[in-house]
């Protein structure tokens, strides 16, 4: 009896892991459509209605998924606080919650540099770069995902039943 609950606690767990990293890739999926759709946002704020940057980055907070709003409120906070741009968008994106790995952190990170510092087509041109460099990403992003995610979660499953099977 002993064993058979064992063996089902080992199965749930090692599927639990391979669920979990799947759900990794798909979560940095979303957050780089999500990143998209922010400078999207914040591109039509800034070419229609041509607000300050903090209050486009406060309208532009509530328009998007939760984490990468939370991470433009935070940046319309910072710069509320005198904190200017390119720091506060470097500090809301390294406190943010987000499932990013290195390179797409740096493109957004990037993105910062010429926003606030130039006129307003210089920095609706650098919106549009960094659309299409996070365009890429998302392809490479939609490959893993496709690629890894039903395997994590196979190999969770199945390294359960062999580990179980191995000491049965």
């Amino acid at each position: 009896m002993f064993k058979i609950i064992g063996g089902l606690c080992v199965v749930a767990a090692t599927s639990k892991i391979g669920y979990k990293k799947a759900d990794k890739y798909e979560k940095r999926l979303k957050d780089l459509k999500s990143f998209e759709s922010a400078l999207w946002l914040l591109k039509s704020e800034m070419e229609f209605s041509m607000p300050v940057l903090k209050d486009a980055f406060y309208i532009c907070s509530s328009l998007v998924q939760k984490n990468v709003g939370d991470i433009l409120l935070d940046v319309s906070n910072k710069l509320n606080e005198g904190i200017d741009v390119v720091a506060a968008w470097c500090d809301a994106i390294d406190k943010g919650e987000h499932s990013l790995n290195k390179e797409d952190v740096i493109i957004i990170k990037e993105f910062a540099n010429a926003l606030g510092t130039s006129d307003i087509k210089l920095q609706l041109e650098n919106i549009a770069n960094t659309v299409s460099r996070l365009k890429i990403r998302q392809e490479n992003a939609m490959e893993n995902y496709k690629k890894y995610c039903k395997m994590c979660k196979t190999l969770g499953v199945t390294s359960g039943i062999l580990i179980v099977t191995l000491f049965i």
